[in-house]
């Protein structure tokens, strides 16, 4: 089968969680950043394949955060109705891979994201919570407050979430962690594939078919 195709490749897999992650998830983003770290150097390149569902799939909790900690946020976003971009706004608050961890853990090395996007808009930061790619619009005190409200996530409300989040949440939004700088221009991220891009090919499958076609829009969310 395939896996078995890939490991005669020699490519490893790792399996993961999703939609919530679980301790494969942990493990493959462990392998990661060992990765990164015995091979990061100037002459480096690490190439990084991004996809939706890889916020969960490498999953890698700030501390003091546990995997259960962020498996049950996991359940409270899903449950109240988040949006996919808010919910990865949060998720970069939470890992240390996300929102540009990943490109910051390989530094020096030189890192270029080609990513498929799942995400309306195709904004490359919210894609897997943007592993290459440093926020434009970090978690801020007030959209933090925006989102607990909006979405019944505080303490006691309807999709509370654990007290641990909460906190590191709280904390991303007053103070948000330093990173090392990927290098300058070694790190470029590259959008690959999206919704339009997969309604063009569709419509055009379906004229050389001699069906009539009409593309309404890639926006529906």
């Amino acid at each position: 089968g395939e896996m078995a195709a890939l490991s005669e490749a020699g490519v490893r897999v790792m399996l993961g969680g999703h939609p919530v992650p679980d301790a494969r998830s942990v493990s493959a983003a462990t392998a990661v950043a060992s990765l990164l770290e015995s091979h990061r150097g100037p002459r480096t390149l690490v190439l990084c394949l991004v996809s939706g569902g890889g916020s969960a799939l490498l999953c890698s909790p700030v501390e003091p955060l546990s995997l259960d900690d962020l498996g049950a946020a996991a359940d409270s976003f899903l449950a109240s109705g988040m949006r996919i971009d808010e919910i990865n706004v949060c998720r970069r608050a939470l890992e240390t891979l996300k929102g540009g961890g990943l490109a910051a853990a390989a530094h020096p090395s030189a890192v270029l994201g080609l990513v498929l996007s799942d995400v309306v808009g195709d904004p490359v930061e919210m894609i897997a919570s943007g592993p290459t790619v440093p926020p434009t619009a970090p978690l801020t005190a007030d959209g933090l407050g925006r989102l607990l409200r909006t979405y019944h996530l505080g303490a006691g409300a309807t999709h509370a979430l654990p007290a641990p989040v909460l906190d590191a949440l709280r904390r991303a939004a007053e103070d948000l962690p330093d990173r090392p700088p990927a290098a300058d221009g070694a790190s470029r991220t590259l959008l690959v594939g999206n919704n339009a891009a997969s309604l063009r090919a569709a419509a055009r499958a379906a004229v050389a078919r001699g069906y009539g076609t009409a593309i309404l829009g890639d926006s529906v969310q």
